[in-house]
């Protein structure tokens, strides 16, 4: 065999071995796709069968609680806008048409002396970042009185709020899914621009809360409150799948379309649960 011939025997067979090696990667690689694809089709699995997806659960239950917690105020949400130098009667006034602050205020005569005290505060002395005194005020109230409240309510007027919200919500994600998702980071600023059937429909949620409020007023004692590994069965019995507990975990960085869905799908749950699993799902989302 003359030189050249060799060579060119040699370059052939460093071909052949190359193509065998890059055939033999391919192979490796399309396995591993395979594999890492069925793992992640058993977690997709996983979450809708045995109540424990991959995800964060303290996220979830925050997105969650992000998605329903205007409802506990109702009125035009925690945070309005009025000038600083609006006398303290006006922003007092502006307050209490937060329609549960106003029954609050009437069952705590004390919540007014601070919520007074609050506003004063903030108009002699304004915050440059982060809430005003008087809406971290009313968190407080939320969750020392609303909450506790909401969570004695009966049954049924805890199931009705969210029926509520997921008809209003489900109207505005045909209409305005902007206004859909300013409603569910914090309230609708300015409910007088809604059209007709969305004031119908957001003074039907306002109607509805105040209901149970009164029904959890009422109550003496407070039912049993799911836990977090129970709320995730029933999410995953109504249909939630690893793909919706990643948009709950990114939250408040979901497009308008993306957050009203979202937003929506977690108020239809109860329709999609049992009937013994309604109340205990709803007394949990509303009284968080």
């Amino acid at each position: 065999m003359s030189s050249d011939e060799y060579d060119g025997e040699r370059r052939r067979r460093h071909r052949r071995r190359r193509s065998s090696r890059s055939s033999s990667r391919r192979h490796r690689d399309e396995r591993h796709r395979e594999e890492y694809d069925d793992a992640d089709a058993r977690r997709e699995g996983a979450s809708r069968s045995d109540g424990r997806p991959e995800i964060s659960l303290r996220s979830l239950i925050v997105g969650i609680v992000t998605v329903v917690a205007v409802v506990v105020i109702g009125g035009g949400g925690w945070y309005y806008y009025r000038s600083v130098t609006s006398p303290q009667a006006i922003a007092l006034r502006d307050a209490r048409k937060q329609p549960l602050l106003d029954m609050v205020i009437a069952d705590q005569p004390d919540a007014e002396r601070q919520l007074r005290a609050a506003i004063d505060r903030d108009l002699s002395q304004p915050n440059s970042g982060g809430p005003s005194r008087e809406s971290a005020l009313v968190s407080e109230l939320r969750s020392a009185y609303i909450a506790p409240t909401l969570r004695r309510a009966d049954d049924a007027s805890l199931i009705a709020t969210m029926a509520a919200r997921a008809a209003f919500i489900d109207h505005l994600n045909k209409t305005d899914t902007k206004v859909c998702r300013e409603f569910a980071l914090g309230g609708v600023q300015h409910p007088e621009a809604l059209d007709p059937e969305g004031k119908r429909l957001y003074d039907g949620v306002l109607k509805a809360v105040e209901d149970a409020y009164r029904s959890g007023r009422a109550a003496k004692q407070t039912p049993a409150v799911p836990n977090l590994q129970q709320i995730t069965a029933m999410l995953n019995e109504a249909g939630f799948i690893k793909s919706d507990y990643d948009k709950l975990n990114s939250f408040a960085t979901l497009s308008n379309d993306i957050t009203c869905y979202i937003t929506l799908k977690v108020n239809q749950v109860p329709d999609r649960l049992r009937p013994e699993e309604r109340g205990p799902y709803s007394r949990f989302i509303l009284g968080n």
